[in-house]
């Protein structure tokens, strides 16, 4: 039996010699195992209208599965799951046909893991609408739990479902329910693999390269970065948080938000632990500046600054290394159109969701809800939201700039601003910190005020011992509503 290594590369190197090339060739077929890609050794067929437009070679494609103590050592059966990942996946699909779910919603209720991926996978070929993530109204026909899995994997000699278009419904994701209650996202098929090649071009993905996946699988992004690694054959390292860069030496890093200045304050990560990575492919309004500057002196890692949502992954992406462009999230995507309508941010492009669960389906431009300026080398700057715009006296004022100015201060590590409903002035901008060393309000307030207009200035600044996060991403301005009731 094997030890716990530090590396994967230590098991693949480790067993006899059937073991070891067991590992070594570890990655399972899947090529036409569900719609959205066809067979690698085959032309795509770019006219039918059916599945995608994209080539998946799966031949390279290699998950592994890291524990939080480490990589594990793999038992027989484990290897075997390595390349069975056709077999699952059709299997799964084929159970899930004949219990009639094609077209119909299925709930994944898994645990992060190979039988997750599997699942989801299962649902896209067996023509069911997977659902990562319950959401309110969302008509569950049937739930793939750990109480079923197993006899979903049970070997089944029914037929497979007819591929499906391209333009059906694919998988339903959940809004983070940030600003609002959260609601579905309806993805194709044709989406969902557009998705997938965009992320790949944000990072440059490479079948050379090795993925450390840390986002949930249960949202648009986290299956995302696993479908990308699947499509250009990257090997997918499912990692559970920061630790496992110094364990599994990655390539690629696509971390978002509160994790990357969680990076930076590690005291216990160093630049040789970010040896092997070539690129953090990151996103998010409170990627400033001055953390690109602190995230490269501390990893020697560039931040490579992009912008996207569930509904359309990935919109813009910043590929420049001008400081000119630092905090930009840069020009758009490859199949990608983006243009400003009164200074929200209207996109288009492949990648797009079919709309939202239960509403009109979107046509057209899409109207994100997102303010941003665009410069004369065709260079995005994220603004803020309309939603989150506190209009105080007839001023319109952006939370976004605040944050930023008060990120500023060398006491301040996180920074977030909602608007208060006031009698006399409609909406009033308060602050929540969370803070370094002590500072008092004052001083803060002092800081801030130069560079900000009179009706820009929070009426008060609160100090918080931590900021409330959705996922570890976004902070959650909801809760920090509540602060005052």
């Amino acid at each position: 039996m094997y030890e716990v290594l530090d590396t994967l590369e230590a098991v693949i190197k480790a067993g006899p010699t059937a073991e070891r090339d067991a590992l070594a060739t570890a990655h399972g077929r899947l090529c036409g195992a569900f719609p959205g890609f066809t067979n690698a050794e085959q032309p795509a067929d770019r006219g039918s209208g059916r599945g995608c437009t994209r080539r998946l070679n799966l031949t390279q494609a290699r998950v592994y599965r890291i524990r939080r103590t480490g990589v594990h050592r793999l038992e027989p059966a484990e290897m075997a799951q390595l390349n069975s990942w056709s077999a699952y996946v059709e299997t799964i699909a084929r159970n899930l046909y004949e219990r009639g779910l094609s077209g119909q919603n299925v709930l994944i209720s898994l645990p992060r893991g190979f039988e997750f991926i599997w699942a989801f996978l299962g649902c896209l070929r067996a023509g069911a609408v997977a659902v990562p993530l319950d959401f309110p109204g969302a008509e569950i026909a049937f739930d793939v739990s750990e109480t079923n899995i197993h006899s979903l994997l049970q070997a089944n000699p029914s037929p497979l479902s007819p591929e499906p278009p391209a333009e059906s419904p694919a998988a339903i994701f959940s809004t983070s329910g940030s600003t609002g209650t959260p609601k579905g996202i309806v993805h194709s098929h044709r989406s969902i693999w557009a998705m997938a090649d965009n992320l790949a071009y944000c990072a440059d993905l490479t079948a050379a390269d090795r993925f450390l996946v840390t986002e949930d699988l249960t949202n648009a992004s986290g299956i995302s970065h696993v479908t990308a690694c699947l499509a250009t054959g990257a090997t997918v390292l499912l990692g559970s948080g920061i630790d496992d860069i110094k364990k599994l030496s990655p390539t690629v890093l696509m971390i978002m938000g509160k994790l990357n200045h969680d990076i930076v304050n590690d005291a216990a990560l160093s630049r040789a632990d970010f040896a092997s990575v070539r690129v953090n492919v990151t996103g998010g309004s409170k990627i400033t500046p001055e953390l690109i500057d602190a995230f490269k002196e501390k990893t020697g890692v560039p931040l490579r600054v992009g912008y996207g949502m569930s509904e359309i992954l990935c919109i813009t992406i910043n590929k420049s290394e001008s400081r000119q462009k630092l905090a930009s999230v840069g020009r758009p995507t490859k199949d990608v159109e983006v243009k400003l309508v009164d200074d929200e941010v209207c996109v288009k492009g492949p990648n797009l969701m079919l709309g939202y669960w239960h509403e009109a389906p979107q046509s057209g431009w899409f109207r994100t809800g997102d303010l941003a300026s665009c410069d004369a080398d065709g260079f995005y700057w994220f603004k803020g939201r309309t939603k989150l715009l506190i209009i105080r006296e007839g001023y319109k004022v952006s939370p976004i700039w605040i944050e930023q100015v008060l990120q500023k201060h060398p006491a301040i590590d996180q920074a977030a601003v909602i608007g208060q409903p006031d009698p006399s002035e409609g909406e009033v901008p308060i602050a929540f910190v969370t803070i370094k060393r002590h500072v008092a309000e004052k001083a803060m307030q002092d800081f801030i005020r130069p560079f900000l207009n009179p009706w820009e200035m929070p009426v008060r600044i609160v100090v918080l011992e931590q900021m409330p996060f959705i996922q570890g991403r976004k902070v959650d301005r909801q809760a920090l509503k509540k602060y005052f009731e």
